[in-house]
């Protein structure tokens, strides 16, 4: 209780030193001229941002080149007046008091020095903060009103939609300004706290801010001067290169850490050596000396515990709204599964000349951020960059590859033989601009396009391929009975299925169409998928497929519901196959409600939850699965050692039922005595238990033309895409490739 008493005591105090400070700050008639022209700057720096916004300057290939993002980063007007600021409010902290002779009253008082100083940085800190306000409250303006009107009824002015900027690296961004001042205002205190005069501290303290400005220019200048052995000295230094970090919606714990560290330190500094300005003398008695030389013990601390933490610092966080600098799951475990170095090496011209260099060149640049991103994960992941004419090993790679052509990217193993478990794998992958990203032109007349970025989908395909300690497995799609066409890889086909096949090639799986006619399931058969079946299957057909079950193979059922010329279901066959499984697809069709009434066309199904392996994969939004037949799981008294689960549901009643009338003259309406209600199974998944182990086995689900290439390449069919992949990963039991990886969009300001 005493250290309690004492502790919000010493508080107390500190924060009167504040408040004093702060009402002499405003007493001065220099503070408001102070503050109109920081107020003029703002605002000449937000109508730079007007002008390039105006100018079609809100699509950029890399978020740190975003406008907004750098209006509130380490641009010119930010770093000019932080480093002019610095003296101005710290100046007069205690070189003034000295001037006026009331800093002996001061330190006679009941404050302690570390009090006195502690209180004097904070009412700077909390001035900084106040002065550099109105760069916020632009880009909040910003967000809210683009600075358009529209007119209600044509004659009532109304604020148009502001711009879409990324709200999460706008708070990060003020979090670093907030962390940067704290050092800032430290350094001069400190400055302050050993000068007898005003006009010292400000030199001295000018002097300080410009090298640290220098300190962050010079990483630049010693990359290009081939000395990079020295950037990591500079690189603590570096104060506005770390607040690129935090302008860019990254918060790094151990760089804010260090920060803090950074701050107490100077602050204790300045306990210790104010003494030494005062005239006072240091006696040889060893009492005095360590009274002297301890300052505040709370500011020491402090600065070694949060020295001491920036070692247990966990990755930065990402407080972009679009998570920007947040790795996909199945790329961070596809890292992490890393055993050897891998190096990615960058072939180009050091100054392109072609449209198609030019293209690349912007292709690197989002790339090597994304790489960067892959290195907090995995340490052995090398980045190259050499000059197609005039590196020498960019020459010896080209010899040695055939299908290296510059400019492009080359992943390739340091240590690995060509044969990994005795089967053959290719020594490298080459990655040109239009595998990293593509350019969609906008529906919307004048209008920039929409920039996606795949590099993160190529960049784990292309590990998988040369990495993965399994060999690849082999998918084979059924075929002959109207089934959804793996050749097909056109866009806009709604009986296709290539686009699934494709995704499925750079999970480091090989897609084959398979024709059974009475053979039985090749050998080599990881995963068989009968997608969309219109005629049934022969019985020799359906007696091979259950041969291939009960020997313990793996398949992916996607069941429409087909019928004849009368309206009336036409059973597959796969039907009784299921069956024996305890699977029952129904004779039905799933029916939403919504605020139009019901709909026949469509229906959202709904990924359940859970720890299962499977569940973690599947996407948050709904799957639009269209004509949907129900998936249910049926009991029998004989046990078969298979356990099931429902991945997929439809909402619950009354919203969602399966209507088992399947007559097309009538509008479908919910009847209790015959129809299922909702929540209604859209899927199932079966596994077979052997000894204390459950083995993947079945993934089936009551439509196929979710799957279907017109579904998937529209904007919300990526979720249709997601659960096919997850389910065939989950099958051939690689949980770290389950789902799929979204690729990053970059889109123009509204």
């Amino acid at each position: 209780m005493m250290w309690g008493q004492r502790w919000l005591a010493s508080l107390m105090r500190t924060f009167a030193v504040a408040r004093w400070e702060t009402s002499l700050y405003f007493q001065r008639p220099a503070t408001y001229g102070l503050l109109l022209a920081i107020i003029g700057v703002a605002a000449w720096s937000f109508s730079w941002l007007l002008t390039l916004l105006a100018r079609g300057g809100g699509l950029t290939l890399r978020f740190g080149d975003d406008p907004v993002v750098q209006f509130l980063g380490p641009n010119v007007f930010l770093i000019g007046t932080a480093t002019l600021l610095t003296p101005l409010l710290t100046m007069s902290l205690v070189a003034e008091e000295r001037r006026r002779g009331t800093w002996e009253l001061l330190v006679g008082s009941a404050a302690s020095r570390g009090e006195i100083v502690t209180g004097k940085w904070l009412a700077a800190w909390l001035q900084w903060s106040a002065i550099l306000a109105p760069w916020w409250v632009y880009a909040l303006l910003l967000r809210v009103w683009d600075g358009r009107v529209r007119w209600l009824w044509d004659w009532l002015p109304w604020p148009t939609a502001g711009v879409n900027a990324d709200l999460g690296a706008t708070l990060a961004a003020g979090l670093g300004w907030l962390a940067i001042g704290a050092v800032c205002m430290a350094l001069g205190t400190c400055v302050s706290a050993c000068s007898k005069s005003v006009a010292a501290a400000a030199t001295l303290t000018l002097g300080a801010m410009c090298l640290l400005l220098l300190a962050s220019l010079l990483p630049q200048a010693l990359r290009l001067w081939r000395m990079s052995d020295a950037v990591p000295w500079l690189q603590p230094f570096a104060i506005w290169s770390h607040l690129e970090q935090f302008s860019q919606g990254r918060l790094p714990w151990r760089l804010g850490c260090g920060l803090m560290a950074a701050t107490l330190g100077l602050l204790w500094l300045a306990t210790v050596l104010s003494p030494l300005a005062d005239h006072a003398v240091v006696r040889s008695d060893a009492r005095a000396a360590f009274r002297v030389l301890r300052g505040s013990p709370l500011l020491l601390l402090g600065c070694i515990a949060l020295a001491g933490s920036t070692r247990f610092a966990p990755l930065p966080f990402d407080m972009t709204t679009q998570r920007v600098h947040t790795l996909a799951p199945q790329t961070v475990n596809v890292l992490k599964s890393l055993e050897n170095p891998v190096e990615v090496i960058f072939v180009s011209r050091s100054e392109p000349r072609t449209t198609g260099e030019r293209a690349f060149q912007g292709a690197a640049q989002l790339l090597q951020d994304f790489l960067t991103l892959c290195r907090h994960h995995q340490p052995n992941l090398r980045v190259l960059t050499w000059d197609a004419t005039e590196s020498a090993e960019a020459r010896q790679l080209q010899q040695q590859f055939p299908d290296v052509v510059p400019p492009c990217v080359v992943i390739r193993p340091i240590a690995m033989s060509a044969s990994v478990d005795g089967t053959s794998r290719k020594p490298h992958v080459v990655l040109t601009a239009r595998d990293i990203f593509a350019s969609r032109n906008s529906a919307e007349p004048n209008r920039p396009s929409t920039i996606e970025f795949f590099g993160e989908q190529a960049v784990a395909a292309a590990l998988l391929r040369l990495y993965s300690p399994r060999s690849h497995s082999v998918v084979y799609f059924l075929k002959g009975h109207g089934e959804l066409s793996l050749e097909d890889r056109h866009e806009n086909s709604h009986r296709g299925i290539g686009l699934v096949a494709a995704r499925l090639e750079d999970s480091d799986c090989e897609p084959r169409s398979l024709v059974l006619g009475g053979m039985p399931v090749p050998l080599d058969a990881d995963v068989v998928v009968i997608a969309g079946p219109e005629a049934p299957l022969a019985a020799e057909e359906i007696r091979e497929l259950r041969e291939y079950v009960r020997r313990k193979g793996q398949l992916v059922c996607l069941l429409d519901q087909v019928t004849d010329a009368q309206g009336k279901p036409i059973d597959s066959g796969v039907e009784q196959l299921l069956a024996e499984f305890e699977i029952q697809v129904g004779r039905d069709k799933i029916v939403s409600r919504t605020f139009a009434g019901p709909l026949q066309s469509s229906s959202p199904a709904i990924a359940a939850r859970g720890e299962h392996p499977l569940l973690q994969g599947l996407p948050a939004a709904p799957i639009t699965f269209y004509d949907a037949r129900s998936v249910r799981m049926v009991r029998s008294l004989k046990r078969s050692g298979v356990e099931h689960f429902t991945p997929l549901t439809s909402y619950a009643a009354p919203d969602a039922w399966a209507e088992t009338t399947l007559d097309a003259t009538r509008p479908p309406e919910y009847q209790a005595n015959q129809d299922l209600p909702g929540p209604v199974g859209m899927a199932v998944a079966a596994e077979r238990r052997q000894g204390t182990e459950l083995v993947p086995m079945l993934v089936v689900a009551g439509d196929s033309e979710f799957a279907a290439n017109s579904a998937v390449s529209e904007p919300g069919g990526r979720a249709g895409l997601v659960f096919v992949l997850s389910a065939v990963n989950w099958l051939r039991a690689r949980p770290e490739t389950l789902g799929d990886i979204a690729p990053r969009r970059h889109e123009p300001y509204r």
